[in-house]
């Protein structure tokens, strides 16, 4: 069964500065399905690695790679970025938990379509991580 989509709200609803502060901390989570085990896959690395990976690609996002913010189902907002990283587009979606507060890191990925973004459109990925 699909995972319910979520609708477009005005955002961003996360302050990108205290977040990556938060991340510089060593206080957030990173999401296995559509981060870890996505760039697992494409850098044949281990979780740790994986990990530090998606720490320092949301660590480099700036004011204009936001695109748009997202609303769940169960109210939780979600910011999504786009950001040229290695010369590849990819989708970057963070969130301040509405459970506990944790800073978490929902996606980093190759982009799977284009993102416009504040600063221009990040082009989709020619490259498959799934």
């Amino acid at each position: 069964m699909p995972l319910p989509l979520g609708r477009s709200v005005p955002g961003p609803a996360v302050d990108l500065a205290q977040f990556q502060a938060q991340v510089r901390a060593g206080n957030f989570h990173v999401y296995v399905t559509r981060a870890l085990t996505c760039i697992q896959r494409l850098r044949e690395c281990r979780p740790r690695e994986a990990r530090e990976y998606a720490r320092r690609a949301v660590l480099s996002l700036q004011e204009g790679d936001y695109a748009h913010t997202v609303k769940m189902p169960d109210g939780q907002l979600m910011d999504v970025y786009g950001k040229v990283i290695e010369e590849d587009g990819w989708y970057l979606k963070i969130e301040i938990s509405m459970h506990d507060g944790q800073p978490g890191i929902v996606s980093c990925h190759p982009a799977a379509h284009d993102l416009a973004t504040r600063s221009g459109v990040v082009r989709a990925s020619t490259r498959r991580f799934q």
